[in-house]
């Protein structure tokens, strides 16, 4: 870039427990430090201040997941009250914080108020809330409803995480063709066939079974984990679920063949992966399906739907079994693949070569150009 820019992003997803949008959040701008840093003043906004460095999540996560859990039990008629007052509350905070910014990158879902001045570059990660009501609180729907649509006219380039969201987006709003760019998600080095004495320990860590179909994720209800619920309560399983991560407003379905190990740190992820039979990822409805590239950059065979962004992401590296809600495809792909070692084996090295395509650095790339033409365009509509 021809100056130094500051650049203000919000990481609040990074602030409270990392799934998804955290995760692109942390990656992404570690990608861009590493290739712009001496070029870039970047400023991370965890709903309070702005900081050089990006967030840290919470140190108790169980206490986080009760509050959101309480929260989210709230008739909408309580809880979207709370959620504009503090929506308020930040906007305030963050229009007076970014004064003097070049850009501002909205990463989660819909911009803040910025000064006067700043070009904003919006992250559009999948268009659920507008097309799939039904799969969220109703408080949240309703505050997007409020939202999202407008603050799309303020945005000078917006990013969609795959070639899916970005016709998804232009199906809800095609008046933003000229400003939408593709920006693919990427997979870190991290995340790679795991040693024999790391997978050892995991595996004693969490008292995993012999063998397990491996599930990660929110318990959000487009997650489709009550999928693996139904599976778990049929004769012909082959193994096991074992279900990783936060739980959002859903759990993943009581029964004695899910083992939900709940959040797990990062790194005793790629042994989880690993040592798993297969990936399974019953999703009705994803901007992008990161663990499904975290689980082929880890040798993990994956079985996922033919429907949304599964396709692009996976090609011909995984196995599919139809539409998202066919449980019993579902459960004939899993049986077919636990008895076919060979087919296994070839999986795990197809998807270690698909996985291979995705990089931060190439996400970092265009998110940068994003930035450049951004401030080469007239600012969005506020």
């Amino acid at each position: 870039m021809s100056r130094r820019l500051r650049v203000v992003v919000n990481a609040i997803p990074a602030a409270v427990p990392v799934t998804g949008i955290g995760r692109y959040v942390l990656e992404l701008y570690a990608a861009i430090e590493a290739l712009a840093g001496g070029e870039l003043e970047i400023l991370y906004y965890d709903g309070r201040s702005l900081s050089p460095r990006p967030p840290r999540g919470p140190a108790d996560v169980r206490g986080l997941s009760l509050a959101g859990k309480v929260y989210w039990s709230l008739p909408a008629r309580v809880a979207l009250p709370i959620r504009l007052a503090l929506h308020g509350l930040r906007e305030r905070s963050f229009r007076r914080l970014s004064e003097g910014a070049d850009i501002y990158h909205e990463a989660a879902f819909f911009p803040f108020r910025a000064a006067a001045g700043v070009r904003i570059v919006q992250t559009v990660q999948d268009l659920s809330l507008q097309f799939h009501p039904e799969w969220h609180p109703a408080e949240r729907v309703a505050f997007s409803r409020r939202h999202f649509g407008d603050r799309l006219k303020w945005a000078s380039r917006i990013l969609c995480i795959s070639e899916f969201t970005r016709g998804e987006l232009l199906r809800f709003d095609a008046s933003v063709a000229d400003r939408v760019a593709v920006t693919p998600l990427g997979v870190s080095a991290a995340f790679r066939p795991a040693l024999a004495p790391e997978r050892e320990r995991v595996r004693a860590r969490y008292g995993l079974p012999r063998e397990y179909l491996l599930f990660v994720g929110s318990g959000d209800p487009r997650k489709n984990t009550k999928a693996l619920a139904e599976l778990a309560a049929r004769p012909g399983l082959p193994c096991p679920v074992v279900c990783v991560g936060w739980g959002g407003w859903v759990a993943p379905g009581a029964h004695g063949r899910v083992l939900d190990l709940g959040y797990v740190p990062n790194e005793d992820l790629p042994a989880l992966y690993g040592e798993a039979l297969a990936f399974v990822f019953p999703s009705h409805y994803e901007g992008f399906g990161l663990p499904v590239l975290e689980a082929m950059a880890c040798g993990c065979p994956v079985v996922v739907p033919r429907a949304h962004s599964m396709p692009e992401l996976v090609g011909d590296a995984g196995l599919y079994y139809g539409e998202s809600g066919d449980v019993e495809a579902l459960g004939r792909a899993l049986a077919r693949l636990a008895g076919d070692e060979g087919e296994r084996r070839r999986l795990a090295q197809e998807g270690i070569r698909r996985a291979a395509l995705f990089g931060w650095e190439r996400t970092a790339r265009l998110t940068l150009a994003a930035f450049e033409a951004a401030l080469g365009s007239p600012a969005g509509t506020r």
